[in-house]
């Protein structure tokens, strides 16, 4: 992960040790394909690596989160992708605090923000806009 500074024309790496997921894609990707086929393979061969959804910033505990998740293979094409989710816990200064696998989740909540003290995610119910609130207890 990279923050950059703007005001101070400055760029800093943040390295992480997870010890429930690798920290980084491990199978390279080939990213010029010829046929159809080829591509949804290498699709394939990238889905099934750790993927990292944005950081969110809850200002109640001055943490920051972050989903990953890597997703499952799918002997029906059709069928909808599944994954194994993981929340990961920063502090302000994105040191990484803690890291767990949410097996109750087969998808990272959509467009999830954080609202006194809880995260927010938007769900749909019967076609109607509704939500998931996360509490964390630790």
């Amino acid at each position: 992960m990279y923050r950059f500074e703007a005001g101070q024309d400055s760029l800093q790496l943040f390295e992480f040790d997870f010890s429930l997921v690798p920290n980084e894609k491990e199978i390279p990707i080939n990213n010029k394909v010829s046929s159809q086929d080829q591509f949804q393979a290498e699709m394939e061969k990238a889905r099934g690596q750790i993927g990292f959804d944005k950081l969110l910033f809850d200002e109640e505990t001055n943490h920051f989160y972050r989903f990953g998740r890597i997703y499952l293979p799918r002997e029906d094409k059709e069928a909808p992708l599944k994954a194994q989710v993981f929340l990961f816990a920063f502090d302000e200064n994105l040191n990484l605090i803690g890291e767990t696998e949410i097996p109750d989740l087969d998808k990272v909540p959509s467009s999830a923000f954080f609202k006194d003290g809880k995260l927010w995610s938007y769900v749909n119910v019967e076609d109607e806009l509704g939500f998931a609130v996360f509490t964390f207890d630790f």
